[in-house]
């Protein structure tokens, strides 16, 4: 009897395998961090970075979540429901004008950043064009190195305002309460400018060099991807919407993965390169929900809402 070695996979059917597998388990726990009636014991505690002092979130106008709720906490006492802060609950609407102020930023933003690269493609080829074939602009390195310093300059342009004034020194919502297994600072300065930027400036590049321009789909979804992080910046920092926040980290999730698999049609390595940096924005989308669930309405007791609420004129 002649024993046959059984084929090994392709690397096609690997990367399936893993992506199923890392998607189960990433939906399992954000099941768990959404769900605050699962049964499964959560190891973390309430931390907050400066308990004595009070969110500027809560000296604004507070946000209503669950409006039948406070409607029947209300109900006992004299005249319409209100909030804790006395505020009518029937009088808060969906804030149209917020999601069309987010939905504008990030398309004016995402076309521009989409116009630079078409600019890029016109300079570098009558750049190739003119230097010699040996020359500095014709090394991937350097191609890299400008693709990241593009990246990073797209990354700090946004529409909407993404930084405040600082209160005390600090600038990082002194009274929002974080998860007890929220990582230090550096694992943060170490993973974004150099496991998550980098990886996308080599996996554009690796594109570009595939296609034969920067303006390709894969860049055009990386540029939508660049713009959701802005108007989550604002959201985030400024607005302090954690459950709108929370929304828009999911989207962020959602627009890489459909980076990598673009950038996999084209090239199998950059895709799954571009992949592997999915694990750290899952962390942050499960950060972001375990925040959220931390952090209830001042004024209700209930999470914050998911969509932006204001009062009704």
């Amino acid at each position: 009897i002649t024993h046959h070695p059984s084929p090994s996979p392709s690397p096609i059917t690997t990367m399936k395998l893993t992506n199923s597998t890392t998607t189960t388990l990433y939906l399992l726990v954000t099941i768990f961090l959404i769900d605050p009636s699962s049964g499964i014991s959560r190891p973390f505690t309430l931390k907050s970075s400066n308990p004595q002092q009070q969110s500027p979130k809560s000296m604004r106008e507070p946000l209503i979540t669950n409006k039948s709720t406070v409607a029947r906490q209300n109900s006992k006492s004299g005249g319409g429901p209100k909030d804790n802060n006395g505020v009518d609950v029937s009088q808060v609407v969906v804030d149209y004008g917020a999601i069309l102020k987010y939905t504008t930023a990030l398309t004016i933003q995402a076309t521009l950043s989409i116009g630079m690269w078409m600019c890029v493609d016109w300079g570098y080829l009558k750049m190739k064009a003119a230097l010699p074939s040996r020359s500095i602009s014709n090394h991937r390195w350097f191609r890299i190195v400008l693709t990241y310093f593009l990246n990073a300059t797209v990354g700090l342009f946004n529409l909407l305002p993404t930084t405040s004034d600082k209160i005390d020194g600090r600038t990082n919502s002194p009274g929002r309460i974080r998860p007890s297994w929220t990582p230090p600072g550096w694992v943060f300065v170490l993973m974004w400018p150099l496991f998550v930027f980098g990886t996308r400036a080599w996996t554009m590049v690796v594109v570009a060099d595939r296609v034969g321009r920067f303006v390709n789909p894969v860049t055009i979804s990386m540029m939508v991807h660049f713009a959701i992080g802005g108007v989550w910046s604002h959201v985030n920092r400024i607005e302090e919407q954690l459950g709108v926040s929370m929304i828009l980290l999911y989207a962020l999730f959602a627009s890489k993965a459909y980076t990598a698999w673009l950038a996999w049609q084209i090239d199998p390595t950059a895709g799954i390169a571009l992949a592997c940096t999915l694990s750290w924005l899952g962390a942050a989308a499960a950060l972001g929900t375990a925040t959220w669930r931390l952090n209830p309405d001042p004024a209700t007791g209930q999470t914050q809402p998911l969509v932006p609420m204001t009062m009704k004129k």
